[in-house]
């Protein structure tokens, strides 16, 4: 119930926003924000175990900045997120007849296999900034909800060879979660956990709850 409120508030906000503040958006500042970070699962079975440098988080979003008072600013965005997940054993995530299942693979001489998928987010965050300027400390909360706009598995092979497969892999199509970011001037930590399983209930591998997170830095145009 905390989930469905939470994403109810979550776009509701982001609705209400795009439409009353019409006119002041059109003359707010944009800001661009890349995340370039790790990602992990939560409750994942053994099968799923990642490799976490070879797990990355890409994020690129244009934030509009509408200001609120001196340090603080309510900020509205849109952009593309990209999560890739490389699994550290010789599996290859696959649809099953009910749910996805991890297969193994082993007897291929497989190199490296991992499952990418794509993602067209909202973002909104509340942003407390130290002192006008680019050169300041700054710290912002909000959350996220995006649509899965991809999804595709690689592997690839010790002979170089390598294989692509699309298909929706019983992932949720829809994704949210919350998260922060602090920092000076340009470069910022973040952290993502999703409030949102990654596949449809009771659809992933062993039937476990897999909930992904991610952490990294944050490059912004403030």
């Amino acid at each position: 119930m905390a989930k469905k409120l939470f994403l109810g508030l979550l776009f509701t906000v982001w609705a209400v926003a795009a439409q009353a503040q019409l006119g002041l958006l059109k003359h707010a500042p944009i800001n661009l924000v890349m995340d370039l970070g790790i990602s992990g699962l939560q409750d994942a079975p053994v099968s799923m175990e990642l490799t976490p440098l070879n797990s990355r988080t890409v994020n690129i979003y244009y934030m509009k900045n509408i200001r609120i008072s001196n340090h603080f600013s309510f900020n509205l965005g849109a952009g593309a997120g990209m999560e890739k997940y490389a699994f550290s054993k010789e599996v290859l995530l696959e649809s099953g007849f009910q749910s996805a299942i991890m297969s193994n693979i082993a007897s291929f001489d497989v190199r490296k296999t991992l499952v990418a998928i794509n993602y067209a987010d909202l973002p909104i965050e509340f942003r407390f900034t130290a002192k006008s300027g680019r050169k300041a400390f700054r710290v912002a909360a909000g959350g996220k909800i995006g649509v899965r706009v991809s999804s595709h598995t690689k592997v690839k092979f010790e002979d170089g060879d390598k294989s692509k497969y699309k298909d929706d892999f019983y992932l949720n199509p829809i994704r949210y979660g919350i998260y922060g970011r602090m920092g000076y001037s340009s470069f910022n930590v973040f952290a993502y956990y999703g409030l949102s399983e990654l596949f449809r209930a009771g659809k992933a591998p062993d039937g476990a709850p897999v909930t992904p997170f991610t952490f990294g830095i944050s490059l912004t145009t403030f």
